[in-house]
């Protein structure tokens, strides 16, 4: 089953490339419901379990979480963490 993204139209071609490279079944979409939000930032918001933040950063735990949540191994979310500009803060275990 897919991964539902929203995202905006500047984000799409990189998570389409992202999930090819990596082969995580992702659907992109601009509109509806979706288990992820992807939303550009004026500044270095902090990220949540539904929403991302580009440029943002999110906490360790909400990462693992996330991660597990969507079926993806830590290392794939850090890096599509890595492509949106999202820093982890509060580092636990190094998994990112």
């Amino acid at each position: 089953m897919a991964i539902v993204i929203l995202v905006t139209e500047e984000t799409a071609g990189k998570l389409k490339a992202f999930a090819e490279s990596e082969g995580i079944p992702l659907e992109i979409v601009r509109e509806g419901p979706a288990e992820l939000r992807v939303v550009c930032s004026q500044e270095r918001v902090e990220s949540t379990g539904s929403t991302l933040h580009i440029g943002g950063w999110m906490r360790c735990p909400v990462a693992r979480e996330t991660a597990a949540r969507l079926g993806m191994h830590p290392k794939q979310f850090g890096r599509l963490l890595d492509i949106l500009d999202i820093k982890i803060r509060d580092c636990e275990l190094g998994c990112f």
